[in-house]
């Protein structure tokens, strides 16, 4: 085990994990029979098992498919592509829903003396060079999701659909999942190595997913 760097190895006993060798801090791997509160379903739903490793602090799960336990998930598979384009799908929702709120507040582009100077020169040079190529796209096009949740953020009429009651409960809640857009952004980065990386991965998606449900 310690030649290869695994954590855990699953023995399969005929057609079916039956034990697992766990290695050490010190000392030898040691045998240990599968429990309930090893497995999960081979068909669990991403988003549930991303939960699971959260709230578990579990590195590993077995996977049951059908009548047999003949797999392993890992926490370092949360890294892979699948997941990253999930979150990806969750995120680009909330950003189209966040430009409707925008419309809802701000007609056309009203709202741009609210961002801050280097989010607004950057907003004014691509709508100039969306112009200079005969393209016209409505302004909240040309945002980002930190430049949505900024005018969201000194915009108090949209706190409550956004269940917020202050500018800085805004910046606490939201502004975690400008990094996460970021992160997933780069492949190279990744997600969650250690037990409070999950954590963290499965607050931010939470977060996420209850803004989306408040403003659908």
């Amino acid at each position: 085990m310690e030649a290869e760097d695994f954590d855990v190895i699953p023995v399969m006993s005929r057609d079916s994990i039956d034990c697992y060798f766990e290695r050490q801090s010190c000392g030898p791997p040691l045998r240990k029979a599968v429990v309930v509160a090893n497995v999960v379903s081979a068909d669990l739903a991403l988003l549930e098992l991303i939960q699971h490793f959260a709230e578990s602090g579990r590195y590993f799960y077995l996977t049951l498919g059908g009548r047999r336990i003949d797999g392993i998930v890992t926490r370092a598979d949360l890294n892979k592509l699948a997941v990253r384009v999930l979150i990806y799908a969750i995120l680009n929702r909330l950003e189209l829903l966040l430009s409707e709120v925008v419309n809802a507040y701000c007609e056309d582009s009203q709202w741009l003396p609210l961002l801050d100077e280097v989010s607004r020169k950057k907003v004014e040079d691509r709508i100039h060079q969306a112009r200079s190529q005969n393209v016209e796209l409505p302004p909240t096009a040309y945002l980002d999701l930190s430049d949505l949740l900024q005018l969201c953020k000194k915009t108090p009429k949209t706190w409550e659909k956004l269940g917020v009651q202050s500018a800085k409960e805004m910046k606490s809640r939201y502004g975690p999942l400008v990094d996460l857009r970021n992160d997933i952004a780069h492949p190279v980065r990744s997600l969650v190595s250690a037990s409070k990386d999950a954590t963290r991965l499965w607050k931010r998606i939470d977060t996420a997913l209850r803004a989306v449900a408040n403003l659908e």
